[in-house]
């Protein structure tokens, strides 16, 4: 009893919708449409699609095997290489790092909100421990979507106060309204939210626009950093925030390519194809034999992803941090690792790795320290 009341608690607490209407739901009654009074419906919570958000925690949840509870698998999907992380070899797995475009905060509030919507079951005992259950499948298989709340910020009267020397995040761009850019940041927002019949903080929030004014971002990379604009909206978006910025600033505008082209190859339909069953928790393997390529093709494919910072090496290769050490000295010992040869590599290292493996680690490298590529 003393648990069902605390699923119900937390189910009102994470609830994107009207409060109001999930309280009365609890005792088997129906609310015809939001009240209006609450604080959901008063401060227009903004809704945005996390089927893959949820894909990647189911995902990490089944690969460690259902034994484990939220701050250990966050911790896998944020990356972090924590002492058992690396002790239960959990940095090998497809899903570590696959979520470093979120911070640990939003992973813990869509956790939460997973539990809340019955998308992960809670194995009470001694430890909380997340498994899957029906629904949970039906997420990874990519029959059911999933909405999530974003995170609020928190008021002025409790927000902590930063350290000392601490960057504010709202002064980065100052007052920036009414500025050209800005004027021109929201026109492009909601050309595009129209275009995808989508609300404009859908496609981009005000504090990204402030971001990208303060930030003057000059290329992809330098997008990475604006908080708030993730991988797939870079992707979506990205040429044309840098061509607007470019325009505004009198720089060149930057080479146009297919979304994180990176010299890897554009993002074509069938490499997307590969990434979209990788996101959705496939193994490498498994998407070769469902999609009938070779094992050297899929890694092809993914490597172009890996470029564009899209994954994480780690979601696509199982190596150790000594292997991939080993393979990065190999491109490095060429004489012009920019222009990187894959025979002699290979042959350097034995044939250990394939070439679909190799080119996913030099991807890593040029991803990571801005080497030049073929």
């Amino acid at each position: 009893m003393e648990r069902r009341r605390l699923d119900l608690l937390v189910r009102l607490c994470e609830t994107a919708h009207c409060r109001r209407a999930v309280l009365l739901a609890t005792f088997g009654d129906t609310l015809a449409e939001p009240c209006g009074n609450c604080d959901s419906c008063l401060e227009q919570i903004e809704i945005v699609d996390g089927t893959l958000a949820a894909q990647k925690l189911l995902s990490c949840i089944a690969r460690t095997g259902e034994r484990f509870g939220g701050k250990h698998v966050i911790d896998v999907v944020l990356g972090n290489e924590t002492e058992r992380v690396l002790k239960l070899g959990h940095d090998r797995l497809p899903t570590f790092g696959s979520g470093r475009e979120w911070t640990l905060r939003e992973w813990e509030a869509a956790l939460r909100q997973l539990v809340a919507q019955n998308l992960v079951a809670v194995k009470s005992g001694e430890y909380a421990v997340l498994e899957l259950n029906d629904a949970s499948r039906a997420v990874l298989r990519g029959e059911r979507k999933v909405e999530l709340r974003r995170e609020r910020k928190a008021q002025r009267g409790s927000r902590r106060r930063p350290p000392a020397g601490a960057a504010q995040p709202d002064a980065v761009a100052g007052d920036v309204s009414g500025s050209p850019l800005w004027e021109a940041l929201r026109a492009l927002r909601l050309a595009l939210a129209r275009q995808a019949a989508v609300p404009p903080h859908f496609v981009m929030h005000d504090a990204v626009l402030k971001q990208i004014v303060g930030a003057l971002p000059a290329s992809m990379q330098a997008l990475r950093k604006v908080k708030g604009l993730g991988v797939h909206k870079i992707e979506r978006y990205g040429n044309q925030i840098l061509a607007l910025v470019a325009a505004h600033t009198g720089r060149a505008a930057p080479e146009v390519r297919s979304s994180f082209d990176g010299g890897f190859g554009p993002l074509n339909s069938t490499v997307r194809a590969t990434l979209e069953l990788l996101r959705g928790g496939a193994t490498p393997d498994q998407i070769a034999g469902q999609r009938n390529l070779s094992l050297n093709t899929v890694h092809e494919h993914l490597s172009r992803a890996i470029a564009g910072g899209l994954i994480a090496l780690h979601g696509v290769v199982a190596l150790s941090a000594a292997e991939i050490a080993a393979i990065e000295a190999a491109f490095q010992q060429q004489p012009d690792a920019a222009q990187a040869k894959f025979k002699p590599v290979f042959e350097a290292l034995d044939g250990r790795y394939s070439y679909g493996v190799l080119k996913c680690v030099y991807a890593h490298m040029c991803s990571t320290r801005g080497a030049g590529l073929q």
